[in-house]
């Protein structure tokens, strides 16, 4: 929260109206900044405690009246214990703002250990990051909160028993209040106008005037009609220093007459801005006026912290993300590498094959060699002519890359084949070692196959949970999505391949029978069942979607058009809530959101083109981040497919993840992207069961 010289001097006066002659039962100090002080009123104001929130942390600093509770920590820090010995049951004689600077003082008489009655003053500075909470006793340094020292500010030392110095004014500055008419101010304009002709209005503005803030400056410079940016050496000075000085006027007038109205400025997402008027630079969807200045505070610093936790929460999440599908991709590479020293299985058996067909010459060539090493010998190749179907077909089968089978066919070209065999082993032997190679780069080729296409199913689901995560409005919504990603963490498919294909087919000892092995899966989904019982109905303990949960939209011809939020959501709507002939669109080949138009039993041919048009560019829209969907309105970027089809032809594989669901006998259409404004739909209330 950015708080001006203006606003703190209203926001003291609206505080010293309440607490004035109220008591001070009780100081807490809940983090290293933020402090509370519980006070008591006095008999004819309002009944009730009232608690004055102090925070004077460097990025977000506040003062501001609060009833709400605030739970005291088991130990209280060394600060607030001093500020208890020498504050506690002090009665607040007021509080100011000297000056319109962006400090407050808090005038304090409380009883000594001598029960002798001791002014104190609390020094609240508000200033950034040079907030501080000073307590002096006849202008000395009692104690600050953070010691200042010559090294840091060699004009200004915080330390104990130092003379406090209050923050320097700026000077060639003067208080907008201090003039009697525009008159008068239009004369101090003109007085420096030729000196500053290189300088902008705004710029202008802030050099001659006090407690003005950047915001107010500009407000006041388009309220006479000048554009902040605006060089003085472009404009006329008795006539646009009169205008000026109207203006300036004018908004004196208003600090004078008290007529401010709180209101927070959202100038972005870092920073909150306090101010006491509506700004006419900002739209009205960027700033919120209050009540009283307390109010505005409050409300401001709840968004930022919502704000700071959900970004934080988000941004450590996408982290999680990304570092995962790095992971992924990097295995991926691994098994492509495994893969493609595998390809030449069908190699091995032809080998063994050869050598088989040529065991008088294998054995003599063998005959005196004793030693286990290799020794290269070329064998006739009978496989010239045509290879055969049964390896053909086994190529086909393992899918191997068209550059894997011209390479294989060169070699088959040549009239012979060189073959490697061990001095110690006869040819039979010899042959039965390239069945074993044989055997094994087969069963590796099929089990790197299915942990590539489990890690490929991983990666397209943290891709659609990344893109989740980025249109995630909500802290719940990213704690649902962090349920699911500790869920795929914990559940991963492809992480667990390995020991179920062990298990299953490479048990050492005795092989596991048929029977052995529906009593052991049996086993697991006994437990599983279990386990889903004790966390409620669905195994992950959390309740399911309804239709309320959904984005939802009515299309221009009055048909629901559902998008789901998360993983679970998709699931759910696509193969759950979704009517055999209502109409299911995903973005084709992309991660994205699952959409589904509720046709009520309409023929999909019945169905309007805009209906599906409207839903196809909600689609693309919802399946993209908000920084391209920001990218989206500035410029025409390029369309992208959308399939749809009923969602009864949906299916979805065993013990896949939530959200990945597979489809044939789809249709296509190219869309651009577009925001439910820029189609004109209004959100609709999912009615109907839940």
């Amino acid at each position: 929260m950015v708080i001006d010289g203006m606003s703190m001097h209203f926001l003291t006066e609206e505080i010293n109206a309440e607490i004035q002659n109220s008591r001070i039962a009780k100081i807490v100090q809940l983090t290293d900044s933020l402090f509370v002080f519980t006070l008591r009123l006095r008999k004819g104001q309002n009944q009730g405690d009232k608690r004055l929130l102090i925070d004077v942390a460097k990025n977000n600093p506040a003062l501001y009246l609060t009833d709400n509770n605030f739970q005291s920590p088991a130990t209280a820090p060394n600060f607030c214990m001093f500020l208890r010995k020498y504050l506690a049951n002090g009665e607040i004689i007021n509080i100011t703002c000297p000056d319109f600077e962006r400090y407050a003082v808090l005038n304090i008489v409380a009883k000594n250990s001598y029960f002798d009655s001791v002014p104190y003053k609390l020094i609240i500075e508000l200033m950034g990051r040079y907030s501080n909470l000073i307590l002096t006793e006849n202008d000395i340094i009692k104690d600050c909160l953070y010691h200042v020292d010559s090294r840091h500010n060699s004009k200004r030392e915080l330390l104990p028993l130092r003379p406090y110095v209050a923050p320097p004014q700026q000077k060639g500055k003067r208080n907008l209040l201090s003039f009697r008419n525009a008159a008068e101010i239009a004369a101090y304009l003109e007085e420096d106008w030729a000196l500053n002709a290189t300088s902008t209005v705004k710029k202008f503005i802030l050099q001659k005037f006090t407690a003005l803030s950047p915001l107010s400056a500009e407000k006041i410079c388009l309220s006479a009609s000048l554009p902040p940016a605006t060089l003085l050496s472009t404009l006329s000075v008795p006539a646009s220093s009169r205008i000026l000085a109207a203006s300036l006027a004018e908004f004196s007038e208003i600090i004078k007459s008290k007529a401010v109205i709180p209101t927070v400025v959202q100038k972005n997402s870092a920073a909150n801005y306090l101010s006491i008027l509506p700004l006419p630079q900002f739209p009205q969807t960027e700033q919120k006026s209050f009540v009283t200045f307390s109010a505005a505070i409050i409300a401001a610093r709840q968004e930022a912290s919502f704000n700071s936790a959900f970004s934080q929460k988000q941004q450590y999440l996408l982290r999680t993300v990304d570092k995962l599908l790095d992971k992924f991709q990097q295995k991926l590479l691994t098994y492509a590498e495994e893969m493609r020293t595998s390809y030449d299985f069908v190699l091995d058996k032809i080998k063994g094959n050869l050598i088989l067909a040529a065991v008088p010459q294998v054995n003599a060539f063998l005959q005196h060699k004793f030693s286990a090493a290799t020794e290269a010998l070329n064998v006739c190749n009978y496989y010239q002519a045509a290879l055969p179907s049964d390896l053909n077909e086994e190529m086909l089968t393992f899918n191997l890359p068209e550059n894997e089978q011209l390479k294989l066919r060169d070699i088959l070209q040549e009239p012979e084949i060189t073959v490697l065999l061990r001095g110690d082993k006869n040819a039979q032997d010899n042959a039965k070692l390239y069945y074993k190679n044989y055997t094994r780069k087969k069963n590796r080729l099929l089990f790197v196959q299915k942990l590539i296409s489990g890690m490929q199913a991983n990666c397209r689901y943290l891709g659609e949970l990344k893109i989740n995560l980025l249109n995630a409005e909500s802290l719940a919504d990213l704690s649902i999505l962090q349920a699911e990603l500790q869920a795929a963490g914990s559940n991963d498919r492809s992480s667990n391949e390995k020991e179920n294909f062990k298990a299953e087919n490479n048990q050492p000892g005795k092989p596991q029978t048929h029977k052995r092995l529906l009593m052991a899966r049996k086993l697991k989904l006994t437990e599983a069942n279990k386990k889903g019982k004790q966390n409620g109905n669905n195994p992950n303990g959390n309740k399911l979607p309804r239709k309320n949960d959904f984005i939802s939209f009515s299309s221009s011809d009055n048909y629901r058009i559902l998008i789901g939020r998360n993983a679970k959501q998709n699931d759910y709507l696509s193969l759950k809530l979704a009517a055999s002939d209502d109409i299911w669109l995903h973005l084709q080949k992309a991660p994205g959101c699952h959409v589904l138009i509720l046709t009520n039993h309409c023929p999909e041919a019945e169905l309007p083109p805009r209906t599906l048009a409207e839903a196809a560019a909600l689609c693309a829209w919802y399946s993209r981040s908000e920084k391209e969907r920001r990218l989206f309105q500035q410029t025409n970027l390029e369309s992208v497919t959308v399939d749809y089809c009923q969602a009864g032809k949906l299916k979805k594989a065993p013990g896949a993840k939530a959200g990945l669901v597979y489809y044939n006998n789809y249709k296509s259409l190219r869309v651009q992207a577009q925001s439910p404004e820029m189609l004109k739909l209004t959100a609709a209330p999912a009615n109907g069961e839940d």
